[in-house]
C-alpha cells in the first residue's frame, strides 16, 4: 500500500482458505487494510465491535446459512458485503438487502467487487455525516 491512501479497514470471514486469501489480496491491492480474517462468521461477529472496522466481507456460503445470518447481524453495526455463489445471488431479492448490506457474486470481476466496497463505504460515511448534521439541527 506504499504511496496510496488507505481507503478503509476491513474484516473478512470465510471457512474457505482460498476465499479468505483472495479477499485479502483483493482488498490489500485495492488500498484497504485487512484488520482480521475469520474462519467463522460468529467469531467475526463477536470481534467486530472492538476492531473498529469500516467494512466487512462475509462469505455467504457458510454452513447452515451462517454467512447470510452473520451478514444480517453485522450490517447493524457496519457496512457488510456478502459474497455469494451465483445460485445464492440469483435467489436474493433487493428487498432482502438492508441499509448497510450489499451483495456480490464470486463470479464478479475484481473491479466490480472493489467498486461495491468503495460504494458501501462511501454510502456509510455520507449517512454518518447526515445523521450528525440532523442531530446538530435538533439541538
Amino acid at each position: 500500500m506504499k504511496g496510496t491512501e488507505l481507503r478503509g479497514r476491513i474484516l473478512i470471514a470465510s471457512p474457505r482458505d482460498k476465499v479468505r486469501a483472495a479477499c485479502d489480496q483483493l482488498a490489500t491491492s485495492g488500498g484497504y487494510l485487512v484488520l482480521a480474517n475469520f474462519e467463522s462468521g460468529r467469531e467475526m461477529l463477536q470481534a467486530a465491535p472492538s476492531l473498529q472496522a469500516d467494512l466487512a466481507l462475509v462469505d455467504g456460503k457458510m454452513e447452515g446459512g451462517e454467512g447470510i445470518q452473520v451478514g444480517e447481524s453485522l450490517s447493524a453495526i457496519l457496512p457488510t458485503i456478502l459474497i455469494l455463489s451465483p445460485k445464492q445471488l440469483e435467489n436474493m431479492t433487493v428487498a432482502e438487502g438492508g441499509d448497510n448490506r450489499y451483495y456480490v457474486g464470486l463470479h464478479f470481476s475484481k473491479k466490480a467487487i472493489l467498486q461495491t466496497m468503495d460504494f458501501a463505504l462511501e454510502t456509510a460515511r455520507r449517512m454518518g455525516a447526515l445523521k450528525a448534521e440532523m442531530e446538530a439541527l435538533r439541538r
